[in-house]
């Protein structure tokens, strides 16, 4: 997320009575002070202190390296001598910022001159797992909010395509991602911080490969919530919600071409369509309908349409 964007979100958020921050380092001052009084602040803020608390809990994690010399990673790589990778600042940040999938050793130089050059710090390397979904869970004072699917974008940087939600998951995969939060309790029992928890869904488990916090998220917003007919963040719940519509958020990235418009997006999605905006070259659509297979044919034409705009 570059800045314009935060600053795009952060009008959005001015008139919906919430404080708006995120995780980026460019927002630090923006974070509520009992966030940053918490014990487990830095395994926000900390990727390596992340994965280090993990470990020491028994939590499968990724294999990975962190240094701040390209050698030192160059010659992790090499022994691991397994691709697709994952390259990314050692800080914590929001929305793919300054992570890459890399796919061979010559990608390598590129991208840690590319992270080096915007973050200060060491690198992380890592091994990109391949799962069989990969999950977030937004908890929001202490109890479980949002279950959505993610889906990541067909390209070197790993950023979202689209979340679904609500999710419904067998229990005891649910189970287990929330005994894995309980871990950080300090974190998700603040008021009024929404925190989320990435995870991979592999057939040993679930792995957990993020923490993220903020108002970041467009489904979040109150006025985002009501279009799509369902409840504010704060009231919802996602280990009771029955009745909820199915939501889809979608992310089109490098949307270069200006004729992007709401009567295109309606007839592509007439009854679906909730909100969009288009921010800098990204487009993000909220679709939302009581039937999952309308959801689904209405996110394909969508896509269809941004695909046919770019050609």
């Amino acid at each position: 997320m570059s800045d314009v964007k935060t600053s795009f979100l952060e009008q959005l958020y001015s008139d919906a009575n919430l404080p708006f921050f995120c995780d980026l380092p460019a927002c630090r001052d923006k974070l509520p002070p009992q966030l940053c009084a918490s014990s487990q602040f830095a395994l926000l803020i900390n990727r390596q202190k992340l994965r280090e608390f993990c470990s020491s809990q028994k939590l499968t994690i990724p294999q990975y390296a962190v240094s701040e010399q390209f050698a030192r990673l160059s010659a992790w790589a090499v022994k691991f001598n397994r691709f697709p990778l994952i390259m990314k600042s050692s800080t914590n940040l929001a929305d793919g910022r300054a992570c890459y999938i890399l796919k061979a050793f010559r990608e390598l130089p590129e991208f840690f001159e590319q992270i080096i050059s915007e973050f200060a710090g060491p690198v992380m390397l890592e091994e990109f797992i391949s799962p069989k979904a990969r999950i977030e869970i937004t908890f929001f004072n202490g109890t479980p909010r949002m279950i959505a699917q993610v889906s990541l974008d067909k390209s070197l940087k790993l950023r979202h395509s689209w979340r679904a939600f609500p999710v419904r998951l067998p229990a005891p995969l649910t189970s287990r991602m929330f005994e894995i939060a309980k871990l950080f309790h300090d974190l998700v029992s603040l008021q009024n911080v929404p925190m989320r928890f990435s995870f991979a869904v592999t057939a040993a488990g679930p792995i957990l490969t993020a923490i993220n916090s903020g108002y970041n998220r467009p489904e979040y917003h109150p006025d985002w919530r009501n279009a799509a007919g369902i409840c504010p963040l704060a009231e919802d719940n996602a280990e009771t919600a029955v009745s909820e519509k199915f939501c889809k958020v979608l992310h089109f990235h490098e949307c270069r071409n200006d004729e992007i418009s709401e009567s295109r997006l309606k007839q592509a999605a007439e009854t679906s369509l909730c909100r969009w905006i288009r921010i800098e070259d990204q487009a993000v659509i909220m679709l939302a309908s009581e039937n999952a297979a309308t959801l689904l044919e209405d996110s394909r034409r969508v896509a269809a349409l941004f695909k046919h705009l770019a050609e």
